[in-house]
């Protein structure tokens, strides 16, 4: 009996430490395929940057929010200037404010400064971005310490900009989203699923940092986690998140499926605290499987963002 005891761990303990050869294996196979797509991606990026040029490049693609944070940039002769943070508006996906760094080591110290998001250009091809604006200066501009849970109340934005001659963009976008849902409204007098669930976030009088909505969790409608945001893709000519990047049934980052969900699909709750989508796990396939969009992972021409807009019967300009 204890011979056949011995005989099942050690072959137990073999069975494990095949398996785990053979996750290793995967894992490394996994990583070379990720570095191979990630070189081929770069290159792709590189050679429609070329035939374009930046200004042509930018109104025919979204590009990922990670691309705009944790560089330098070049701020009139400045040194030691990066771009640390964004600030969205999480209802109608606006990005309104670039949060700046100076003399920080790693993102860590130094002073922070909010700037209008509009004052940052960006070179497509070098990647290497520069605030442009002559009249902005960083003693004319809010110095910014990070707030622990996240967000810029409307009351801090109404100040700011009162204070740097901006105009209050927040309440405009506001403003804009719900005259159109009022149309909506009074059009086909019901507000539609994503017009409700937009209209009680309305309560969400803030901007939040754009650091902090990666790796949020999801929940669908039946209130269980359906996925994580994993990124964003951006349209800089209007300057607003267009489509998340929902990552669903991932393992340590591995394996599972990537979902690109139009922002205006998802809804804040009241406090800030969920993100909801109204679908379950059984019918998440109705979004657009980012393996099915032939996506290199980076750069989305805005004709098929706008075509997954068109699918949901959503207005890609709306909001």
């Amino acid at each position: 009996m204890r011979r056949s005891s011995t005989i099942s761990c050690l072959a137990a303990s073999l069975l494990l430490i095949l398996c785990g050869i053979a996750f290793a294996q995967d894992n490394s196979k996994q990583q070379d395929v990720q570095q191979q797509k990630s070189s081929t991606m770069k290159q792709h990026n590189n050679d429609v940057v070329q035939k374009l040029g930046d200004n042509k490049f930018f109104a025919e693609n979204l590009i990922p929010m990670d691309r705009l944070t944790g560089q330098d940039v070049d701020f009139q002769g400045e040194k030691d200037i990066e771009v640390s943070d964004l600030l969205v508006d999480p209802v109608t996906g606006n990005i309104l404010f670039v949060v700046v760094s100076s003399d920080s080591v790693l993102g860590l110290g130094g002073d922070q400064y909010v700037l209008p998001f509009d004052s940052l250009k960006i070179h497509a091809q070098s990647r290497q971005l520069a605030i442009n604006d002559k009249s902005i200066t960083l003693d004319d501009n809010t110095a910014y310490a990070p707030k622990r849970n996240g967000r810029w109340g409307s009351e801090e934005v109404a100040t700011y900009c009162a204070t740097a001659g901006k105009k209050n963009l927040m309440k405009e976008s506001r403003n804009k989203l719900e005259e159109m849902q009022q149309m909506v409204a009074n059009a086909i007098d019901k507000v539609t699923d994503t017009g409700s669930k937009k209209t009680e976030a309305m309560g969400l009088e803030c901007l939040v940092e754009s650091n902090r909505l990666y790796n949020r969790e999801v929940y669908g409608a039946d209130n269980n986690v359906i996925g994580e945001l994993s990124g964003f893709l951006v349209d800089l000519d209007e300057a607003k998140i267009k489509l998340a990047i929902l990552d669903h049934g991932a393992l340590w980052g591995l394996m599972g499926s990537q979902y690109l969900i139009p922002w205006q699909a998802l809804g804040i709750d009241q406090q800030g605290k969920r993100i909801v989508l109204d679908v379950n796990e059984d019918n998440l396939d109705k979004f657009s499987k980012a393996d099915e969009l032939d996506w290199n992972g980076s750069i989305l021409p805005k004709a098929k963002a706008r075509d997954i807009y068109t699918n949901y019967e959503i207005d890609y300009t709306a909001g």
